[in-house]
């Protein structure tokens, strides 16, 4: 349990963000699903309570013992430089929560070997080792994969008025 012993389920997310799909939402749902066959635990949605009146959401939390806690990212093919930024600020979020839950497996969960190859390196690479957090990869079934990759193409990232946000090489 987490250190406080604050655990609420939750089926479904209050506000998806504006650049968030449909489809990415069910493949993260089907990711999680994979998990949770394969460690053979229910990972379900769920807010944790890291301190009095501080909640975090994860995607899948199974109490345990041992806790299981992850965070899933949907995404076929490379990753794009706010991508990485995004999967270590989870990463981040996995690690205040495992501080909380001594023995805690943490696990970010992508659906593309391409993907965590393109976290997995440099010194995010070193920083997801030394904070204990395991990169997992589950494939999705062909046609959601495809549907995944055709969502995608729809979604580019544009500020007004400026380009389309390219890919950002930082690993600096």
């Amino acid at each position: 349990m987490p250190r406080t012993g604050f655990v609420e389920p939750i089926l479904h997310a209050d506000h998806p963000h504006d650049s968030d799909s449909v489809v990415q939402r069910e493949a993260e749902v089907v990711a999680l699903a994979a998990l949770s066959s394969a460690e053979g635990v229910i990972l379900a949605p769920a807010k944790l309570e890291l301190a009095p009146g501080v909640r975090v959401h994860v995607d899948g939390f199974h109490p345990g013992p041992p806790a299981v806690i992850a965070e899933v990212f949907a995404r076929q093919g490379a990753l794009k430089g706010g991508q990485r930024h995004k999967l270590m600020s989870d990463a981040f979020k996995l690690a205040s929560v495992k501080a909380g839950i001594p023995g805690a497996r943490v696990m970010l969960v992508l659906t593309s070997e391409v993907a965590k190859a393109g976290l997995c390196i440099g010194w995010r690479a070193a920083a997801l080792k030394a904070l204990g957090i395991e990169v997992r990869v589950v494939a999705l079934p062909p046609e959601l994969a495809e549907r995944v990759v055709a969502a995608q193409k729809r979604q580019r990232m544009v500020n007004a008025g400026t380009a389309p946000v390219g890919n950002d090489e930082d690993e600096g």
